[in-house]
């Protein structure tokens, strides 16, 4: 689609190119069939005086009453269109950098922004007495926020406007809705800050012009009912030709030539309309366009207007939804998250954040309990829904329930509802303009779950969770994510000792849930029993919180004891059953498990082979028997859905719960040959490769004798020329430990001894055999 704006509607509907705010209050040029609607800046809305008024729905202007303002430099030109597009918002100083520069910053940039932000500052307030403080254009630890007052920027009211126009259309009122859509769209003069560049103005430029075509099929869907179909046919021939490939435009001109009894031209505007996406796209009219085709085809009836256009509903009533569930009531830990979500609130870089991790990290609990400690900045409501993206069921929740359910919130009755899932995205957006909402969209699937819920205009914030990265939202939508991690030790001790009731931090002495006296004077051995919990459920708060429930709900056992009933359970996930689905921890990784495809689930499965403590894509193509190019984009599948962790780049782990679970799912679903012979793969990847890595650090010694071929299906890493070398066992000599002990316990004797000698000359050669090799050595 084009998005530059000048063509999105044909001379003399909905565009007002060239004219000043005098010539708009007469009517100008761009009244469309005769209806004038008021000037915003002289004749409708706000009062004429000294205040600066803006428009950029078009080449940047600025107007005092009704004198038109130079604007000077093109650099300051960029700085002021910057912050207007966040009008009344903060934009933080390297924001504002990176926008006038971009990748060619002067080595004095924030000296130079504050000379220009001097310069906008008398520009804007001439008369304001010399280094007193700002009242339009001002510094606050946010950034720079330039203060515009109400109607005095054109994007605002156009956005007031559409809202306006999509409320009375929800109501019934469709020459209400008519008279506000035609005076948003007489705003328009061009692109946005057209002759101006910078990233933000180019993505901008980008979504302005995709909601002003949108905000024009709305319009002319509701001149439709009201007026003359004949009247509307140039207009929408015109508009198909300047946007091919919008679906929704070659069905108007459809049904408008269908209506004024040209059935003969709706067809051939269809078949038009296939042609042009087949040869640009490669694809058919999509199931609506189609089904339109075929209702016109058959004459249906049904496709002609009513007599009369309906009369005006009442107005949905205003409602404030709070719809957030209840928190956790002993919220432990999570500060340096809270600090990082919290900081790109102030900032106002948000309009979606995302927390994502592995299924039990506490995406969810941190999700609630910032969105309660923020919600006062949402004065306007919080909507919640689960999307049920990792769930029992099995069963994703669609967008257009999620969407149904928020409508439902605002009270919008089932006879106000429009048809179709387009409209009603359209009419949740409509009710969010214009307000300060908080969205919590919980364990999503996917990125395409949530886009159609994001809300479309500034002031509202999504807060979205899910196991998936949701790398689309991220890179499309800009959403900014937030990896959720383990807890740390501290918290997680913490986690423990303050809902379990254990005294001081896991120092304790039991007192709060256990009998007088039977945990006194055994600090020190409670302590270390609290470490061994938190290190047997690896610091993942969901097994945290459910050794907790076991030892609140059975309060004569001590601490020491829930320990031991762990160290001793038969397989190390026994113990992490609450009761029910969502505090069974095997049941939410298989949640994430039978999501992936068959290859990752497999090459999943086969990792819980690997000693730790972690590992290349490489080595998981050798173990898998794959070769590598097939085996990346397995690995990166596992990293995506995180049932795997990347802790730094290019080297996974697995955490020792997972790691237990894909054990299981081996045990279960691979023969005990397929085992076997998954190990010997891995050994020998280690070792041939730890071959190749010695030979270039000490090409004098020969450790090949009685090196045996490796397994069909290996592929070795081949580092080349020292440094690489070095760098391979560095990064490996962990690995080879673990390789070596795992060889001598599973049967293979002479992988252990050869892993064993190949690991002992590197580090000799380091200088770290005595601490490193000793363990193992006897």
């Amino acid at each position: 689609m084009n998005s530059d704006p000048r063509p999105s509607s044909p001379p003399g509907r909905t565009t007002n190119e060239g004219a000043s705010p005098a010539d708009q209050d007469r009517g100008g040029p761009a009244a469309p069939r005769g209806q004038r609607d008021p000037c915003y800046f002289c004749g409708g809305g706000m009062p004429e005086g000294q205040e600066v008024r803006f428009e950029v729905l078009g080449p940047l202007r600025a107007w005092r009453a009704r004198t038109s303002l130079a604007l000077g430099s093109g650099r300051r030109r960029t700085l002021l269109a910057v912050l207007l597009l966040h009008a009344n918002r903060p934009v933080s100083r390297d924001r504002l950098i990176d926008e006038l520069w971009g990748g060619n910053v002067p080595a004095y940039a924030v000296n130079l922004l504050q000379k220009h932000m001097s310069s906008l500052r008398a520009w804007l307030e001439p008369g304001r007495a010399g280094r007193g403080p700002s009242g339009t254009l001002a510094w606050t630890e946010a950034g720079y926020v330039l203060r515009v007052p109400p109607g005095g920027l054109d994007l605002e009211v156009f956005e007031q406007e559409v809202r306006r126009a999509r409320e009375a259309h929800v109501a019934g009122d469709l020459r209400g809705a008519s008279d506000a859509f035609h005076a948003a769209l007489r705003l328009w003069r061009g692109p946005v800050c057209d002759g101006l560049g910078s990233p933000l103005l180019d993505m901008v430029r980008d979504q302005l012009a995709e909601r002003r075509i949108g905000a024009i099929e709305e319009c002319m869907e509701v001149d439709m009912v009201l007026g003359d179909q004949a009247d509307l046919v140039a207009e929408l021939r015109w508009l198909v030709a300047h946007h091919p490939l919008r679906e929704r435009l070659h069905a108007l001109l459809m049904l408008a030539l269908y209506r004024s009894g040209r059935q003969a031209e709706a067809l051939a505007a269809f078949r038009d309309a296939r042609r042009r996406l087949l040869e640009e796209l490669g694809v058919e009219p999509t199931a609506p366009l189609q089904t339109l085709h075929q209702r016109i085809l058959a004459a249906d009836p049904d496709l002609m207007p009513l007599p009369d256009a309906p009369a005006p509903r009442s107005r949905p009533p205003t409602v404030t939804p709070a719809q957030l569930p209840h928190g956790v009531p002993q919220f432990v830990g999570r500060q340096a998250e809270l600090d990082r979500l919290d900081a790109l609130l102030a900032d106002d870089r948000a309009g979606a954040v995302v927390l994502t991790g592995m299924a039990g990290v506490g995406k969810t609990t941190l999700a609630i309990h910032w969105a309660r400690r923020i919600q006062s900045r949402f004065p306007d409501g919080q909507l919640y829904v689960d999307l049920r993206g990792f769930d029992p069921s099995g069963s994703p929740m669609e967008p257009a329930e999620a969407i149904q359910g928020f409508l439902d919130a605002f009270a919008v009755k089932a006879d106000q509802l429009p048809a179709g899932v387009h409209a009603r995205t359209a009419l949740f957006r409509s009710l969010l303009a214009g307000r300060r909402m908080l969205i919590v969209l919980d364990n999503a699937r996917d990125a395409g779950q949530v886009r159609p819920l994001l809300p479309g205009a500034p002031g509202c914030l999504a807060v979205v969770t899910s196991r998936d990265r949701l790398t689309g939202l991220v890179a499309v939508e800009g959403a900014h994510a937030f990896a959720v991690d383990l807890l740390p030790k501290q918290d997680a001790r913490l986690l423990l000792t303050r809902r379990s009731g254990t005294a001081q931090d896991g120092a304790a002495d039991g007192s709060a849930h256990r009998p007088a006296g039977e945990g006194t004077g055994e600090g020190t051995g409670e302590g270390a029993a609290v470490d061994e919990i938190v290190a047997f459920c690896g610091r993942l708060p969901l097994a945290l919180s459910i050794a907790v429930a076991r030892a609140v709900t059975s309060p004569r056992l001590p601490i020491t004891a829930l320990a031991a009933e762990l160290r001793g359970a038969r397989a190390r996930l026994d113990p992490f059953d609450g009761g029910e689905q969502a505090t069974n921890v095997r049941a939410v990784f298989s949640w994430s498990y039978r999501l992936l495809s068959p290859p990752a689930a497999r090459v999943f499965r086969l990792l819980g082979l690997h000693p730790g403590p972690d590992f290349t894509p490489a080595a998981a193509a050798s173990l898998a028997g794959l070769p590598p190019r097939d085996a990346h984009p397995l690995v990166a599948e596992l990293a995506r859905t995180n049932m795997l962790c990347e802790r730094v780049p290019g080297r996974f782990a697995l955490h020792g719960l997972l790691r237990a679970y894909a054990c299981e799912l081996s045990d279960a679903k691979d023969t005990r040959e397929e085992r076997r012979t998954t190990l010997h793969r891995l050994l020998d990847h280690y070792l041939h490769s730890a071959h190749l890595a010695g030979r270039i650090l000490r090409p004098g010694r020969d450790a090949g004798s009685g090196l045996r071929p490796a397994l069909p299906l290996v592929t070795p890493e081949t580092p080349i020329g020292r440094d690489e070398a070095r760098t391979w066992f560095t990064a490996e000599h962990l690995v080879l430990l673990a390789a070596a002990r795992r060889a001598a316990e599973s049967g293979f004797p002479l992988h252990a001894r050869q892993l064993t000698w190949s690991l002992a000359s590197f580090l000799n050669h380091r200088g770290g055999w005595r601490v490193q090799v000793a363990p193992t050595s006897r």
